[in-house]
Parts: structure tokens; C-alpha cells; sequence
């Protein structure tokens, strides 16, 4: 799945550059708009869901630099899709250059006990369908 995103004033830092947290809001954003596209939208699934997913591992290559007013697109896929955990990667392209990289694996998780939990057969087939 695509998403466009742009480089903004405040995704950069003094020199001009995108600072390095931006590229990970960019993964976000990309995962927020993903479970909405398949019916699990973040406000329902942290808020009234009995499941929510955290992140536990996170990470990003920046292969060129990004400046105010770059007009992003960024691919995501699913890397992995386990019993109660997700892996997901992303490709960053400027026009049709790869700028970056990343992968976030989030977990499964009861809302109110915090423990692992599976990933309901409803989210594993949405996830399957849409990137699989």
C-alpha cells in the first residue's frame, strides 16, 4: 500500500534536513492510515478495542537527504505477520528514488492486562488481503 506525505518545516532540523524522528511519524502515519483503510481505525482500536498493538522494535535507513517540500510516497509491506506480532517494512521514494528504509514489529496486546495476545482472525485477513 501507498501513502504521500511531504516534507514540512517542522519535519526538518536547523540545516534544513529531515530530522531523523520524522522518518519514523512518516511509518506511523503510514500504519495509522493502513488500519483505517481495512476497517480497524486507530481511534477505535486504542480506545474502545480490547486489543491494542505497541511498538517493540523500530528502525530506519536514510539513504539520501530529505529537505522542505519533498513530495514522499511511501510503500509499506507486510514483512511478517506472526501470532501476536506484526512486522511491517517501508520504502521511502522521492519521485522514484528509495530515500530510506525503515521496519517497525509491533505486538499484540490485551488493552486492559497488557499481555500477548493473538491477533483476531478479522485483523490477520485484512492485514493478509491489503498487503499480503
Amino acid at each position: 500500500m501507498r501513502t504521500e506525505h511531504h516534507v514540512r518545516m517542522y519535519d526538518t532540523d536547523c540545516a534544513g534536513v529531515i530530522f531523523f524522528g520524522s522518518q519514523f511519524r512518516f511509518f506511523h502515519e503510514a500504519v495509522e492510515i493502513l488500519f483505517g483503510k481495512i476497517g480497524f481505525p486507530f481511534k477505535i482500536l486504542f480506545t474502545t478495542s480490547p486489543i491494542v498493538f505497541v511498538i517493540v522494535h523500530a528502525e530506519a535507513d536514510f539513504l539520501k537527504p530529505l529537505e522542505i517540500g519533498d513530495h514522499l510516497e511511501i510503500q509499506t509491506a507486510l514483512k511478517h505477520l506472526g501470532t501476536t506480532s506484526i512486522a511491517l517494512s517501508f520504502t521511502i521514494f522521492r519521485k522514484h528514488e528509495i530515500v530510506g528504509k525503515g521496519e517497525v514489529v509491533q505486538v499484540c496486546l490485551d488493552a486492559k492486562s497488557r499481555k500477548k495476545q493473538e491477533i483476531p482472525a478479522p485483523l490477520r485477513e485484512a492485514l493478509t488481503k491489503a498487503l499480503g
